[in-house]
């Protein structure tokens, strides 16, 4: 088992990484939660493969449990379906001393997280995520938030859970679209912070039933989120770094309405366009956007857009929470493994994207 320390200013916790964690699932609990009752969150799909096991063995420790289950999928994490959740969680008569569980994919972390962050200012959580792109990033680092219609993750705080439980097993359930989902994550580990990350992966797509490889790709990404976290927890500065692809990538969410591309494949598209803009600034080493593209490619993650709907996305990105006054921060690499902040004013966005 690996186990990463995130010692976080507001709450120091443990990221535990294993095969097979689920089936220990109580035991850790106990070792962080003196309480009884329990709540947990997921969604239709993660329902069917764990949670009635889930609820047995919890229900079998002597806890009391109560579930909610979501439809699947971006178009849940709302103020309507957060709604609900509250009325939920007055049903269930949580109290400040009780234990959420968010058990599911990055829709859930966040939608879940949300709700024990605002519920009764502050209910204690624990992120149990069950897809790649959790257990790399989304779980980790306390950024919480749902979707307005006019932007994505725009209602949000920060709020550290009590710990991440990550069983690598989950990955085996999930369907090539959504793996590959995660894979557009640890790409952007490689290109914003260490490079060799990007060799192992190039490894990986050559060996892809190499589990012992992707296991440590899984803790490195989360080395370096928790190393983040850690200096910049409120996400003022190097934090934004994790942004790189995600300016454009949620703008293209928007412009699709959160139907035809997930989120990594958004960010892939974000990182594969900035890159070639970035070098035909001149910001960006030559290659780096090629190297991205194949990268991509050999997840089956797109890499472009029809010019309509990008100039569509141009105009998506003003109403970004990472606008600042009158301009936009981007995530530009200088080469592969370092990443800056590049402002761009809203005046000259169109000018720097065309």
């Amino acid at each position: 088992m690996e186990r990463l320390q995130v010692n976080a200013k507001s709450r120091s916790y443990e990221i535990l990484i294993d095969f097979g964690l689920l089936n220990q699932l109580p035991t850790f609990i106990r070792n962080i939660y003196t309480g009884q009752k329990i709540f947990i969150i997921t969604d239709t799909n993660v329902e069917k493969l764990y949670a009635a096991e889930i609820v047995e063995s919890l229900l079998a420790t002597g806890y009391e449990v109560q579930k909610v289950v979501v439809a699947a999928g971006e178009r849940s994490k709302d103020l309507e379906t957060l709604e609900r959740l509250y009325y939920d969680m007055n049903s269930a008569k949580l109290t400040r001393s009780d234990l959420i569980i968010a058990l599911g994919g990055g829709v859930i972390g966040d939608l879940a997280g949300f709700a024990a962050a605002t519920y009764l200012r502050g209910i204690p959580f624990i992120q149990v995520p069950t897809t790649l792109l959790a257990q790399i990033d989304s779980s980790i680092g306390g950024k919480v938030a749902v979707n307005l219609p006019v932007g994505k993750n725009l209602v949000g705080s920060f709020y550290q859970p009590l710990a991440v439980l990550s069983d690598t097993a989950c990955l085996q359930s999930l369907p090539e679209r959504v793996f590959n989902d995660g894979m557009a994550e640890l790409i952007k580990y490689g290109c914003i912070w260490d490079a060799k990350i990007l060799d192992q992966i190039e490894s990986y797509a050559r060996d892809k039933k190499n589990i012992a490889l992707l296991q440590i790709l899984i803790k490195r990404c989360c080395e370096i989120k928790a190393e983040i976290v850690i200096q910049d927890e409120l996400d003022k500065g190097m934090r934004m770094l994790l942004n790189f692809g995600h300016t454009l990538g949620h703008a293209i969410e928007k412009t699709f309405n959160y139907e035809l591309y997930t989120h990594g494949e958004a960010v892939a598209i974000g990182m594969c366009i900035i890159t070639r803009i970035s070098e035909a600034h001149g910001l960006t080493e030559g290659g780096s956007g090629i190297r991205i593209e194949k990268l991509c490619k050999s997840f089956n993650l797109p890499i472009s857009l029809q010019e309509d709907r990008f100039i569509t996305a141009i105009n998506n990105i003003q109403g970004d929470k990472k606008t600042l006054g009158n301009s936009v921060n981007f995530v530009l690499l200088t080469k592969l493994g370092k990443a800056i902040l590049y402002p761009v004013a809203l005046d000259e966005l169109e000018k720097f994207l065309l």
